[in-house]
């Protein structure tokens, strides 16, 4: 569409030009015409000329307005892209700087020696490994205890063999 109008606009600055690309002479009274063509008095010329004139200056006004038009246009969306811009470079900033503070309250407490309760973390891994140790034992010692009395039955009702060697021994 711009483009169209840019064009039109083109043709009819320069439609004088395109006017005067054929035959002219000027011709008095009575005087015979050169070649074929159309007669026109100097009134009729100065009224094409000055419409000619006329139109020139209008497209010349109506370019400048859609040229201000745009301008205009450009302007406003190149400065709602600046705010945008400012507005995400703000918010860059605050996140980057609560990430900054969160970091470094996080270094505070990974870094801060053990609190006043570290002496009941140790005894209660004290307590805990002892519970594991005698809990495992206990199993060992019934496991053990089972096998043991099993095969103590087996072997007194004789349904165990005890082999030496490649001979079996009952």
């Amino acid at each position: 569409m711009k483009v169209l109008s840019f064009f039109l606009c083109f043709l009819m600055i320069f439609q004088t030009t395109v006017f005067a690309a054929g035959k002219s002479v000027t011709l008095k009274k009575d005087q015979k015409a050169p070649f074929p063509g159309t007669l026109l008095d100097a009134e009729a010329i100065a009224e094409i000329l000055a419409k000619t004139k006329k139109l020139k200056d209008e497209l010349k006004l109506k370019l400048s307005q859609q040229k201000e038009k745009l301008k205009i246009q450009h302007d406003m969306k190149y400065n709602l892209l600046k705010v945008d811009i400012s507005a995400l470079q703000k918010r860059s900033d605050e996140i980057i700087k609560l990430k900054n503070e969160e970091l470094t309250r996080l270094q505070k407490h990974a870094f801060k020696r053990p609190g006043r309760h570290s002496h009941w973390f140790f005894a209660g891994g004290v307590i805990l490994g002892v519970a594991v140790t005698i809990a495992i034992t206990c199993i060992i010692v019934k496991a053990t205890t089972d096998i043991a009395s099993s095969s103590l039955d087996k072997a007194l009702s004789g349904d165990l063999k005890v082999t030496l060697g490649s001979a079996p021994v009952k």
